[in-house]
């Protein structure tokens, strides 16, 4: 099974299922994070099993109203740290993502994700960046296709190769 995780995307998915779904006449709805540990397998990321654990989340969870057009966004903020472990050897690095990370749900299914700030991100084989995982810090734009695969990519910054700092 093909695993990809942006950041706090799968604590977001488990949300907006959750969520009951805002109206246009609603505010947005606001709930805290609750982020989990998250496993990549040996060559789904990087070449070795990877996780992420969480070590702080101050995060919120803000569902907005859906649009006219369908689009629904939802907007997570706060201080976010992580540990990103090798689990083969037991290095890690810890980081902070507190980016303001925005998920556009479209109608058709598809996902445009815009951050802002440090963020964590991981790619599969399938994604048009090919297996990998980063630390972004300033303006990312991912868009994704239904099944979460990543189509096209841009960012603006400074981005560390996660794979290459915990291999050595």
């Amino acid at each position: 099974m093909r695993q990809r995780v942006l950041s706090v995307l799968g604590v977001l998915l488990l949300a907006l299922a959750v969520a009951a779904p805002a109206t246009a006449s609603q505010r947005p709805e606001r709930f805290p994070s609750e982020s989990g540990p998250a496993d990549f397998p040996a060559g789904s990321t990087c070449s070795f099993a990877v996780r992420w654990q969480p070590l702080e989340d101050h995060s919120t969870i803000a569902v907005f109203p859906v649009q006219p057009n369908g689009d629904q966004v939802t907007r997570i903020t706060g201080r976010y740290v992580n540990r990103v472990i090798n689990l083969d050897t037991g290095a890690f690095e810890d980081y902070v993502a507190n980016a303001r990370l925005d998920i556009v749900s479209h109608a058709d299914g598809t996902f445009d994700i815009h951050a802002k700030g440090p963020v964590l991100a991981a790619y599969g084989s399938a994604d048009l960046t090919g297996p990998g995982m980063f630390y972004f810090v300033g303006n990312l734009h991912d868009e994704l296709d239904e099944n979460f695969t990543v189509l096209a990519h841009s960012f603006s910054g400074t981005a560390e190769d996660i794979c290459e700092t915990l291999s050595d």
